[in-house]
């Protein structure tokens, strides 16, 4: 992957006017005035020397197309720095691939496998370069201005690495982002779009309204949108806990029950533990591998232990007064 190192507003416009615009790019914001095309290329000489440029923001910020222009500049700057230190991990999922598969994984966490972005986004998460902290410094400044860039250029993308730094540079703008995820993601009658959504609130918690935002989720038609909801319940309270175990229990799709025994690892106590050892059982009786190692996971997290157990094990353990703790173990146990 050779990704485009701190490109400018110009080179970005240059860009645009072909047929192919950079992958990550999804609406056209449209033109800008000439006498805003100057201002940006005069702004962007203070941006990248660190020097300040308050009264030209101002400006840019003023005009939705500059703004967006702007946004999609300090985008890029993010973008490439990240490319850089996920290049090699899944070149397939930074180049489009669906998040069709393990939508269920916690951006936050970096939890999920490489359909979702998510492995390439967790490689992506280590030391940042000065580009890429300066795009995410101009972000932040830019605040509300900035979000319909993150929204269309990212998070409604078709490449999941696009759509993963969407949901990251989304939920880092806060509250200013909600009303555009509800009307864009939650509201949407694309599955994709609602799964990002489910992980923006994920990213999100443990918030009390993200939490019954993503319990209401559990209800969605689509068994993607499910799971990702089920992964952003598992830092949630009693309410969460109960809509993860009925899930676990009652979903009629494979998928969506293991990622609520997935979720489940960070919820204690004896009932969860009891129904853990249930779920366990129907997945041995059913032949459900994938399951049967989603429940022996929560269970070892749950035991603070490494290892398979048989089922009369666990069953033992789920009685004895080491299981009937309430509260949630540290994610380091993990």
């Amino acid at each position: 992957m050779k990704p485009l190192l701190q490109p400018t507003v110009l080179a970005l416009l240059a860009v645009a006017a072909c047929k192919s615009g950079p992958t990550w790019t999804l609406r056209d914001p449209g033109p800008l005035s000439p006498d805003n095309r100057a201002l940006l290329a005069k702004a962007e000489k203070p941006y990248r020397k660190g020097e300040p440029f308050d009264e030209m923001r101002a400006q840019i910020v003023a005009d939705p197309v500059a703004a967006w222009w702007w946004a999609r500049m300090a985008v890029r700057d993010v973008m490439s720095a990240r490319e850089v230190r996920a290049d090699g991990i899944e070149q397939g999922s930074a180049a489009g691939q669906h998040a069709d598969n393990q939508l269920e994984e916690r951006i936050r966490e970096g939890r999920g496998g490489s359909d979702d972005g998510s492995q390439l986004l967790k490689a992506a998460a280590g030391k940042r370069d000065p580009v890429e902290e300066r795009g995410l410094l101009e972000l932040q400044k830019l605040g509300a201005v900035a979000l319909p860039c993150l929204m269309f250029d990212l998070a409604c993308n078709t490449d999941g690495f696009s759509r993963q730094n969407g949901v990251d540079l989304l939920a880092r703008q806060g509250d200013a982002a909600m009303p555009i995820v509800r009307a864009e993601l939650l509201g949407s009658d694309e599955a994709m779009h609602r799964r990002t959504g489910a992980q923006f609130l994920a990213a999100r918690m443990p918030e009390a309204a993200s939490e019954e935002e993503l319990i209401a989720l559990l209800k969605d038609r689509d068994y993607g949108v499910r799971a990702a909801a089920c992964a952003g319940l598992d830092r949630g309270g009693a309410a969460a806990r109960d809509a993860l175990l009925r899930a676990m229990a009652n979903d009629e799709d494979a998928f969506t029950r293991r990622a609520a025994a997935k979720a489940l690892s960070l919820h204690r106590g004896k009932l969860v533990a009891e129904q853990l050892c249930d779920y366990l059982t129907r997945c041995q009786s059913q032949r459900d591998t994938a399951g049967c190692e989603a429940a022996q996971a929560s269970l070892q997290i749950h035991a603070r232990s490494r290892g398979a157990r048989s089922i009369e094990a666990w069953r033992a353990y789920a009685a004895s007064p080491a299981a009937d703790v309430v509260g949630t173990p540290s994610p380091a146990s993990k």
